[in-house]
């Protein structure tokens, strides 16, 4: 009788012991307290990007007139690095973290005639601003007709 009254007394405390771990032990918020980092890199030659067109704007053609403005398929940086690379993580947040909208404002301008960044990365109903930095007004945009 001992034997069992001794042997229910350590599974209760173990159990109690159990619950109390549960109970106090902090929920982590992966997204809050995880980071990724990492570098993506071309292996294999740079491909040749192709020039941008601009002669039939004076404005664009005299910003360009000794360096040409390419095609950013493919951006290589320092070391072999790509430039422009959106990292898209498709499972793992949940609840809040999910659907809750940043407050910061990324910027998409317009410099020398080409758009910077080449890439620009947003969440859903996130705001963003496009801004002009070149010292051109545009006066008016004609929409094509069918």
């Amino acid at each position: 009788m001992k034997n069992r009254l001794s042997i229910s007394a350590i599974l209760l405390t173990v159990v109690l012991l159990g619950c109390a771990v549960l109970i106090l032990n902090p929920k982590v918020k992966a997204a809050e307290e995880s980071k990724i980092t990492g570098t993506v890199k071309l292996a294999g030659a740079t491909p040749h990007m192709r020039g941008i067109d601009m002669s039939k704007d004076p404005f664009c053609s005299k910003a360009h007139a000794n360096d040409t403005a390419r095609m950013e398929n493919v951006a290589v940086g320092q070391g072999g690095g790509l430039e422009n690379v959106v990292l898209y993580i498709s499972q793992g947040l949940t609840g809040s973290t999910l659907t809750q909208v940043p407050t910061s404002v990324p910027v998409f301008d317009q410099k020398g005639c080409v758009y910077s960044p080449h890439v620009l990365a947003m969440d859903v109903s996130q705001n963003f601003k496009v801004t002009n930095s070149d010292q051109r007004l545009i006066t008016s945009t004609r929409i094509p007709t069918r």
